[in-house]
């Protein structure tokens, strides 16, 4: 009897003084319902006890130690040494479910796909909660423009696709899964959504720079936004469903970013209206009084708008209280 040989994955982990998670995130993934091929931790140069929980891993583990070059660097070294036809790449500070691969392994191999990805757990540390991240519609250039669930750690990863690609871009400052994202879907990369959550993201980085400089995150979107409509277009690609969701999405930055930078929110609201208006939308950024205010003032009035009614809000919550 013929039994068809199971596909190999690599378990890749980059870490950079992360002892307080690190030992559940490799915990984790040796207790996969289908077993690694390897799991391998990548030392960017920690100085804590990162390095000896890795090592108290082994032989289970491999450890590489490196000085630090920053996460892209730690990945692409993991890339080229893995050996296993897929790839789990795991954040140091993330942990999977046991069925995390076997699952996606599943989905890729009944649809042919390059790329996995599903919704996620968001562990909030100080709160000790955790809540369902959905945000997928299956279709992934609608997730890419709704900056969906592709988090790094709830993907899988075909090898030959990353190689094929060159792997992490080393000098992307943020939002580097989605700069890599979108070179697979312009190289031809087949995507497919598996609706279970398999992978816990831990949210308890103040200090990530997302969080300390929201307009850079915003501006890196917006740029890669652009890049994925000019391939749209080059493609003959560009729907008016896809003109909705870049409406919507622009429109959803304009307003984050208008505190912080008005200019460019501005700049975003006109290049929003360059897809089209859209009134009829489904977004929780854009309700109805906005979308009517938009119409009738124009972004700079919406947004004062905005603020008077958080302060009635406010006034009514305490009143109320």
């Amino acid at each position: 009897m013929i039994t068809a040989k199971l596909p190999s994955v690599s378990i890749l982990i980059p870490c950079h003084n992360s002892e307080r998670w690190l030992g559940e995130a490799l915990s984790s993934a040796l207790a996969q319902t289908h077993p690694p091929l390897e799991v391998i931790v990548a030392d960017d140069g920690s100085t804590d006890r990162s390095v000896a929980i890795a090592a108290s891993f082994a032989p289970r583990v491999c450890l590489i130690r490196r000085p630090h070059c920053g996460g892209g660097a730690a990945r692409n070294l993991l890339l080229e040494k893995a050996r296993g036809d897929w790839l789990q790449f795991l954040d140091a500070d993330d942990y999977l479910l046991p069925d995390k691969i076997s699952r996606q392994l599943e989905a890729a191999q009944t649809q042919g796909a390059d790329v996995v990805y599903s919704p996620m757990l968001i562990r909030d540390e100080q709160r000790g909660t955790e809540t369902l991240y959905q945000g997928a519609s299956g279709d992934p250039v609608v997730d890419y423009i709704r900056w969906g669930p592709f988090q790094t750690s709830a993907m899988l990863w075909r090898r030959e696709s990353l190689l094929t690609v060159g792997g992490w871009k080393l000098d992307q400052p943020v939002c580097q899964e989605h700069e890599l994202i979108l070179r697979l879907l312009r190289c031809g990369a087949r995507f497919t959504c598996w609706p279970e959550a398999h992978t816990v993201y831990r949210q308890n980085h103040a200090s990530s720079v997302s969080r300390r400089r929201p307009l850079d995150t915003i501006r890196q979107r917006m740029a890669l936004t652009d890049e994925l409509e000019h391939w749209l277009i080059t493609q003959g690609r560009l729907c008016r469903k896809l003109r909705r969701e870049l409406f919507i999405a622009r429109m959803e930055s304009a307003r984050s970013s208008f505190p912080l930078d008005a200019v460019y929110a501005r700049r975003l609201h006109r290049q929003a209206l360059r897809a089209g208006w859209f009134f009829c939308v489904r977004s929780a950024a854009l309700p109805l009084r906005y979308r009517l205010a938009l119409a009738l003032v124009g972004l700079d009035g919406a947004e004062r708008l905005a603020a008077v009614w958080r302060r009635w809000a406010t006034v009514g919550m305490k009143f109320l209280g």
